[in-house]
């Protein structure tokens, strides 16, 4: 446009708003770019006011001509907007000269400004991927009349190295001849599409994967016609292979084993309400292998107006391996049950979180004195912990949080059951885990080990049994041989003395050794001494008296004393004439206190002879030490038939020192 263009011609007001817009946002473009004969027609209209002169009427050739350029650079304006929108580029190839025209939109697709030099077939092909290089060549073949419409997708690597991919549509151009002369194209970037088709082969390839990991198949089942539509994965679970027919819902039923064909019975006259539930369960009898396999069924329908289903859609899954796990582990958690009734032990489970019992074995009952269902009431941790005395409680409340952080506890306590009893227990508690580690639950094993315990207690009883005995039979033994040396004459008479005494003394610790509880029997202790001296009950004997254990120290004090006697009627008594007799007898004096009463009496003795002037070791062992040991009274007469002794030992001395506390 001139300058003299360029200015409003005059000052109306309509020439200066026409001259002030900013036209180069519109379709139209700047005033200087309109097509001429609309440009000069809007000037002459403008002078035309300006000069305030009436104009002649605008030629309607000329007037149309400017309309019609006018829609032309609209239409181009909206179809460059849509293919810029539709990230599409359009060119035309001249098949003689061999020169190219591009859009905008296409130098834009292919990362390029546009340049001064126009863009060749060399430069096209430059940017191709080298794999996709076939996709983008013709033939003679694709210039005839009859090939139509060329398309092909491929994909090109621009510049800054991003590759995207193209879709070209295009058409040959001809001459009234019919030759090809110019081919002219469409391309279109479709990269967003081909990576949605990406990610849903890629997610498809995924669902395939995952149901064929899963052991599951797909259907569709057309409920009025009963044609079926499975997947691959459907085929290979029901053991059959896929062929040019479509299988049908018969085909289905007969391999459906005949005790569950009740189970997938469905039909187009049953009305369900939508949203029922079609899942089930059933065993099916393969086809190619004869084995027999339980399936899953989860399907949705889509009915009619009616109610009435028309289409079933659903994952059939084999769930054999399952089942046989799952019947498996019942069987386990059975043989568990059994044992848990037959165990002697306290088999229990503790939900880690709340410390509530989720199981109890019978031994329950037995142990604990407690019936299990009033052992679960309530609170039953602290129900528990309340029958643990308060010594041993804190002892269980602290292995307890041990198990609960994971480690493994074994400790003993001692409950009270509400008998009164008491009963010590040991337990061996382990934290059960889920698959990410946690606790979850506490289980246990609880022993009643009283009697262990009690075992215990007698055995240190026993040890200290030996000990003092040891003690006391060396002291006994240092004490016989001294005193037998100091009342023997000679050689001969202190070694037959003292072989005496030491067999005595050791026969009283062999019997009583037998049962160091039980006490050693009065009875069996006079008799076993007599016996041994030629005395027989019934003959020179007569031993009369209730059942008296004696403890050990009372049986050492009492054998050494019978001993004594017996030696004494051996030598000078009742055992050393056939006519002699020995008379024993023993009872129970209710006096001030309860104590033994103990007599020996001979008779049929002729010539005893009178009482010793010197006090020997049997009057020592007789007068001194049953006083010393059993704070014992002893009185002996010398008559003229027989020796005659009383000896009165006070109860509580029979039974002994009480045992040290366990």
């Amino acid at each position: 446009m001139s300058a003299h263009e360029k200015r409003p011609p005059g000052d109306s007001g309509t020439a200066r708003r026409i001259f002030e817009f900013d036209w180069s946002k519109t379709p139209l473009g700047p005033i200087e770019d309109w097509p001429p004969l609309l440009r000069s027609t809007v000037l002459a209209t403008l002078a035309g006011d300006d000069a305030g002169t009436t104009r002649a009427p605008a030629d309607p050739d000329s007037i149309e001509h400017a309309r019609t350029e006018l829609a032309l650079r609209e239409s181009e304006e909206r179809l460059r907007i849509a293919l810029e929108a539709g990230r599409m580029g359009t060119w035309r190839y001249d098949l003689a000269a061999g020169r190219q025209d591009w859009s905008e939109q296409q130098f834009r697709l292919f990362g390029l400004e546009p340049g001064p030099e126009p863009p060749t077939r060399e430069l096209f092909l430059s940017m191709v991927h080298p794999d996709d290089l076939e996709r983008v060549g013709f033939t003679d073949d694709d210039l005839l009349p009859d090939r139509g419409l060329l398309n092909s997708e491929f994909r090109i690597v621009r510049p800054d190295g991003s590759t995207r991919w193209l879709l070209a549509h295009t058409v040959v151009r001809r001459d009234a001849a019919g030759k090809a002369i110019e081919m002219i194209g469409l391309n279109w970037d479709i990269t967003q599409r081909k990576h949605a088709e990406a990610a849903l082969r890629y997610s498809e390839e995924g669902l395939r994967m995952a149901l064929e990991a899963g052991r599951m198949g797909t259907y569709r089942f057309d409920v009025r016609t009963g044609v079926e539509q499975w997947d691959d994965n459907e085929y290979a679970l029901l053991g059959l292979k896929r062929t040019a027919e479509a299988p049908t819902r018969d085909l289905f039923l007969s391999l459906i084993h005949p005790d569950d064909l009740h189970l997938v019975q469905f039909t187009g006259d049953d009305q369900r309400p939508p949203g029922t539930s079609l899942d089930s369960e059933f065993r099916i009898v393969r086809p190619d292998t004869g084995e027999v396999r339980t399936l899953t069924a989860h399907a949705v329908a889509r009915f009619d107006a009616d109610g009435r289903p028309v289409e079933v859609i659903g994952i059939n899954q084999d769930v054999t391996e399952d089942r046989r796990i799952q019947a498996a582990l019942r069987s386990t958690e059975e043989r568990m049950q059994q044992f848990g009734e037959a165990s002697s032990d306290v088999l229990w489970i503790r939900d880690a979180a709340t410390m509530q019992w989720d199981y109890v074995s019978p031994a329950f009952d037995r142990i604990y004195g407690l019936t299990r269902q009033d052992g679960l009431k309530a609170d039953n941790f602290e129900t528990w912990l309340g029958m643990i005395v308060p010594e041993d409680r804190d002892v269980a409340r602290e292995a307890f949080d041990r198990v609960a952080r994971g480690e493994r506890a074994a400790f003993e306590y001692r409950i009270r059951r509400p008998d009164g009893g008491v009963r010590w227990l040991r337990n061996t508690d382990f934290p059960i885990r889920d698959p990410s580690g946690t606790v979850t639950h506490i289980a246990g094993v609880s022993s009643d080990i009283t009697a262990m315990k009690l075992a215990e207690e007698h055995q240190r009883m026993l040890l200290y049994e030996l000990q003092h005995r040891v003690r006391n039979t060396l002291a006994v033994i240092r004490s016989i041989v001294r005193r037998t040396a100091r009342t023997s004459d000679g050689k001969d008479e202190f070694q037959m003395h003292l072989e005496g005494r030491i067999d005595t003394f050791a026969r009283v610790q062999a019997a009583v050794t037998r049962d160091p509880t039980r006490g050693l029997d009065l009875d069996f202790l006079i008799a076993e001494e007599l016996r041994i001296l030629g005395a027989i009950e019934g003959q020179n004997l007569t031993l009369d008296g209730p059942a008296i254990a004696l403890s050990a120290k009372a049986a050492e004090a009492f054998g050494l004393a019978i001993h004594e006697l017996a030696t004494n009627a051996v030598k000078y008594g009742a055992l050393s004439s056939p006519q002699g007799r020995i008379d024993v007898a023993w009872n129970i004096v209710t006096d001030a206190a309860p104590g033994l009463r103990l007599e020996w009496s001979e008779r049929g003795v002729a010539d005893v002879p009178p009482e010793p002037r010197r006090r020997g070791f049997g009057t020592e062992i007789l007068e001194r030490t049953l006083a010393y040991d059993l704070k014992a009274q002893t009185r002996l007469e010398f008559r003229p038939t027989g020796l005659k002794c009383v000896i009165m030992v006070p109860m509580a001395q029979l039974n002994g020192p009480p045992h040290p506390p366990l």
